[in-house]
């Protein structure tokens, strides 16, 4: 990851995020798994849905150091940012744009959590409007989902 515009990546703007002012592309997490969160920054259902992503990473993190899994949110272009969303978390946010247009090329829906394997092939897509984090069953349904892909 660099501190400069890649062709394509998207800024991290959480200044608590470990990539914070990177440009990120998904080739930075080839051999590791990745998990996309496209979410409205401004929205608290997204916000409450980010909150419980943060939490899962730490989660993960203490009990499958070894799995490689990363979650980042990714803000649509056409909507405003705001700090909202990632205030007192961790995960990187990035800024799509128009130019990059990842919700578009990727085919995001609103509150997809689209996850890359290790190669940076779709391995699935988790949407957060119809599996609310909120339920501890599909919280552990996604958890699950993730450690599953990060065996394969």
């Amino acid at each position: 990851m660099m501190g400069c515009p890649r062709s394509g990546a998207l800024l991290d703007v959480n200044p608590t995020s470990p990539t914070f002012n990177q440009y990120i592309l998904p080739e930075d997490f080839l051999g590791q798994i990745s998990a996309w969160y496209f979410g409205q920054s401004t929205w608290s259902y997204c916000s409450a849905q980010f909150g419980h992503l943060d939490r899962m990473k730490k989660e993960l993190d203490t009990s499958h150091p070894n799995a490689g899994i990363f979650i980042l949110g990714v803000n649509g272009a056409v909507y405003p940012d705001t700090k909202f969303i990632y205030e007192g978390r961790d995960l990187p946010w990035l800024l799509d744009t128009k130019q990059a247009d990842w919700w578009g090329s990727w085919g995001a829906v609103f509150r997809d959590v689209i996850i890359l394997d290790r190669a940076g092939n779709e391995a699935g897509v988790f949407n957060l409007t119809e599996h609310n984090l909120d339920d501890p069953d599909e919280y552990e349904a996604l958890k699950t989902l993730l450690l599953d892909i990060s065996v394969n």
